[in-house]
């Protein structure tokens, strides 16, 4: 037995000794490659790489980048392109490059809905100015980036922290303007003179100063730069080239598109000096209601009318003229919306912006017996929403949540006038399913337009 183990032994001593042999690296001829025009335009080309058994990379020279031996790229605008191929194996990499003209603009490419949202589109102004959401709450937020998938409304609810109205005035951010022009897909940083750096990076910043939080550092104007969208498989990139950035400084400029409308862009990104967390903005255009901290915009400036009906006629949720019931919660958890608690006119105002839907509720020994009561009231005031829905859910008798007894039901109240208190007072018989009354729990309010609805609440209560 000692003899075999020895025998063993040195064989795979042997084996040990020997040094694994590497291929050569690809060769020049194995990184060319050729271009064609396809049959659907002459600005979409058609790459084919030389040796398909190579794993190949291509710099299209327009901001896109792409993977395989067969790839295509759209040029809308006429110019001269270098793409580059790299090609690898076991052995190393070797790259080619080649100049690509393109002769004419082709603004078919650009009939794009996202690029539409984004610049404005080839019907409209062709470019847009994107400014920081700084009126309203969580226009910067932070989570952990092991849990992205938990931030999927995150502008308006991130996870660890997020920013209240106008709560960085001071840190050079919100003067900040992001153009995204759709000839040559250009991009204009104007920064006014300096920036927002998040704490870490200031060293990267000749000048930067600490503000009540992070880093302020002067920055001229990025102007002349471009922008790429890209759309895969499960997120779409955008990516800003040279120094140009957006939002808050984390030493990256390239983002993924959480939220992108007409009138507004969420982005999430991360910071290259603490990969363990995902910051995220909301921008809208800036025409698009935003004050930069002056104070203009669209809110009410006077309380709603106060109720005139009998206290002994109403169950009150939140009306400062009667006693209210408690109230578990004014934004469930698992609501879609940003929510305050405000003041107008000296009147405590519940607020939703970003609103997709939110949900109210009195649960357990604080459901409402409301089946002595014919109307349920609320005054709402909006500055863009075009639709709200309400419903109303009974928990039964069993007084808990899917119990096989809950009826619920919902109201439309269609193209509410914006910009002015409007009073509801809605039968408690145009519920029609609501069949139950004496555990009312939830209630909630949906908006249009989805997750970009403003909405003011106030007197919210019962009556007979």
């Amino acid at each position: 037995m000692l003899l075999i183990f020895g025998a063993l032994f040195t064989m795979n001593s042997c084996k040990d000794d020997e040094e694994p042999t590497l291929p050569d690296p690809p060769s020049a001829a194995d990184a060319a490659f050729t271009y064609e025009a396809t049959a659907q335009s002459d600005n979409i080309i058609e790459f084919t790489a030389a040796n398909s058994s190579l794993t190949a990379k291509w710099d299209f020279g327009n901001g896109q980048t792409g993977e395989g031996t067969t790839v295509t790229a759209e040029y809308p605008n006429k110019g001269t392109y270098t793409v580059t191929l790299t090609v690898f194996n076991a052995g190393g990499s070797t790259s080619s490059s080649q100049d690509v003209e393109i002769k004419e603009d082709d603004f078919t490419l650009l009939d794009n809905p996202l690029y539409d949202m984004i610049t404005g589109g080839v019907a409209g102004p062709g470019q847009k100015r994107w400014v920081i959401d700084s009126t309203r709450s969580a226009h910067i937020g932070v989570g952990p980036s092991e849990t992205e998938e938990d931030f999927a409304n995150v502008g308006y609810s991130p996870g660890w922290w997020s920013v209240s109205r106008l709560g960085k005035s001071t840190s050079g951010l919100y003067n900040d303007e992001y153009i995204f022009k759709l000839s040559g897909f250009g991009f204009d940083h104007v920064t006014g003179g300096e920036v927002f750096v998040k704490t870490g990076h200031e060293g990267e910043f000749p000048g930067a100063y600490a503000n009540q939080d992070d880093f302020t550092a002067p920055f001229t104007d990025q102007l002349g730069e471009t922008w790429t969208l890209t759309v895969g498989d499960e997120d779409t990139t955008l990516k800003i080239s040279g120094d140009a950035f957006m939002g808050l400084y984390t030493g990256v400029h390239e983002y993924t598109v959480q939220t992108l409308t007409d009138s507004q862009m969420v982005l999430r990104y991360y910071d290259s000096k603490a990969d363990n967390v995902i910051w995220y903005i909301r921008l809208v255009p800036d025409y698009y209601p935003v004050d930069q901290g002056s104070g203009n915009l669209d809110e009410p400036t006077s309380a709603a009318a106060d109720p005139t009906a009998a206290s002994s006629d109403v169950i009150s949720m939140f009306c400062g003229v009667y006693t209210d019931v408690t109230v578990d919660t004014w934004k469930t958890d698992w609501s879609v919306s940003g929510f305050s608690e405000v003041q107008v006119a000296g009147n405590d105002v519940k607020k939703y912006d970003n609103l997709g839907y939110v949900g109210i509720e009195t649960v357990g020994a604080n459901s409402i017996d409301a089946s002595g009561m014919t109307h349920i009231n609320f005054d709402i005031w909006t500055p863009n929403a075009t639709e709200v829905t309400f419903k109303i859910v009974d928990f039964g008798a069993d007084n808990a949540y899917d119990g096989g007894d809950d009826t619920e039901h919902e109201v439309v109240l269609a193209t509410p006038n914006q910009k002015e208190w409007v009073h509801y007072s809605i039968p408690l018989s145009d519920f029609t399913n609501l069949t139950n009354r004496g555990h009312l729990s939830q209630y909630i309010f949906v908006g249009t337009p989805y997750e970009e609805t403003v909405l003011y609440l106030d007197n919210v209560y019962f009556s007979k």
